[in-house]
């Protein structure tokens, strides 16, 4: 009989006759053995295990009907958080908490931490994110006293998410070091292991989006070879969009129009909209480098008609950024303006900073080359102050240099301000990178 299973038997006798662990210590045992061996902490002495069965009369030739009434409930028990996830996964959130809290499971549980996972997940959906912070980190820490916990990869599911709380939250490299503290908790021999593309997958998209594009690559392409066994669909398709993406923004357009298409046929064939929306925006904006007009409009208005309600705002908004560059520079100013407007405004409804700041910098770019530097000087300082705000120093250094372009030659305090600014903030880009490098000497 497993360790974890005789646990669990003593646990729940013992709370059935309101025993305490301190009740059943004396001078040969100590409630904390008592709570390791419930725990079934694999380190404890099996003569323990056998002298608490004794205290609690408990003889060992009953243990296998304990046993399999103990199999009986946990099966119960396991089947309705099952029921649970699904639930929520399948939009169903308020549902879900509601049979969470016909399910009451106190935290010395073997369940306790997926529960309170499970009940951040269920916040995390309705995007009440300080009830979900404090849910997963309660499930963080009864994770790290339970060793069944450790098994279900409980500890890296609630990492994973938590990542996705500050990615919310706009705070970016607090989302990165959340998604390195899950693969540091990831367990290869436990369940659920395909938490680890997900984990994987998120960091990539951080460092993306923080403009570490070389580190985001490296990641994507050591994945790559793993890539056919990634569940589910969604986030196999997210590493071909992050390498076609991250291919573009270094300049090889033709290896990155390869994995785009790969990734397009791969999305109609699972009939994925949302990673057809990305894949066909990158394949766009690859064309918009190339000058290819008229092709990188048809993938944009690909993209744009495809249904809203099956695809992610953010990804929309993007969309209409990358169709007001190409509008940019076909100086189609009225229809520029136009998608780049409307994308600053869903990212602000959406609190999505980081492509207000993109779709910004664009529309401060496009008046640049009307010659209204005034107007375009106002979305640059507003870049600057969300920059330094959510801490992205790659957005804040671009707006700067745009904005010494925009003073160079009209006024030399304000450009000699803009350029010690930039200094200031490539002295932190650079300090970061140092760091990097010690943690990986």
């Amino acid at each position: 009989m497993d360790i974890h299973e005789i646990g669990g038997i003593i646990r729940k006798v013992r709370k059935e006759r309101g025993l305490r662990l301190e009740d059943l210590a004396d001078d040969n045992i100590s409630p904390a053995t008592i709570s390791n061996v419930e725990r079934g902490v694999s380190h404890v002495k099996m003569e323990k295990v056998y002298y608490i069965l004794e205290k609690l009369g408990i003889p060992m030739e009953q243990l296998p009907e304990f046993l399999l009434r103990e199999r009986d409930d946990q099966a119960e028990l396991k089947f309705r958080l099952t029921l649970i996830e699904s639930m929520n996964q399948l939009g169903q959130s308020e549902s879900a908490l509601s049979l969470l809290e016909k399910t009451p499971i106190p935290d010395d549980h073997l369940y306790a931490s997926q529960a309170h996972w499970l009940k951040g997940t269920c916040y995390l959906h309705q995007k009440k994110i300080n009830k979900a912070e404090r849910e997963f980190f309660t499930a963080i820490r009864l994770a790290n006293r339970n060793e069944t916990a450790k098994m279900d990869n409980i500890e890296a599911y609630s990492f994973k998410d938590l990542s996705r709380c500050s990615y919310y939250n706009n705070d970016l490299q607090q989302a990165l070091q959340y998604a390195d503290s899950g693969l540091d908790a990831f367990c290869p021999a436990g369940e659920r292991p395909w938490v680890k593309y997900f984990l994987l997958r998120n960091k990539a998209i951080y460092l993306e989006r923080l403009g570490r594009i070389v580190e985001s690559l490296q990641l994507v392409q050591d994945v790559w070879e793993e890539l056919p066994q990634i569940e589910p669909m969604e986030t196999r398709l997210s590493f071909y969009w992050l390498r076609a993406e991250l291919l573009r923004r270094s300049h090889d357009y033709e290896t990155a129009k390869k994995f785009a298409l790969e990734g397009i046929q791969l999305a109609s064939l699972n009939q994925k909209y949302n990673s057809s929306l990305v894949l066909w925006c990158v394949l766009g904006s690859i064309h918009t480098a190339q000058k290819k007009w008229e092709e990188a409009e048809n993938c944009f208005k690909i993209a744009l008609g495809l249904p809203r309600d099956r695809v992610d705002e953010k990804s929309f908004l993007r969309t209409c950024t990358q169709l007001g560059v190409l509008y940019t520079q076909q100086e189609k100013w009225s229809e520029a303006k136009d998608f780049l407007t409307q994308a600053i405004q869903n990212a602000e409804q959406v609190e999505d900073y980081v492509d207000q700041m993109d779709a910004s910098l664009a529309l401060g770019r496009l008046f640049v080359q009307q010659n209204r530097r005034e107007e375009a000087i106002a979305f640059y300082r507003r870049v600057v102050e969300l920059a330094q705000k959510y801490h992205t120093e790659e957005k804040e250094y671009e707006a700067w240099h745009e904005l010494a372009r925009c003073w160079e030659g009209i006024d030399e305090k304000e450009f000699q301000l803009c350029t010690v600014n930039m200094f200031k903030v490539q002295e932190k880009l650079n300090q970061r990178k140092a760091g990097d490098l010690n943690e990986v000497r």
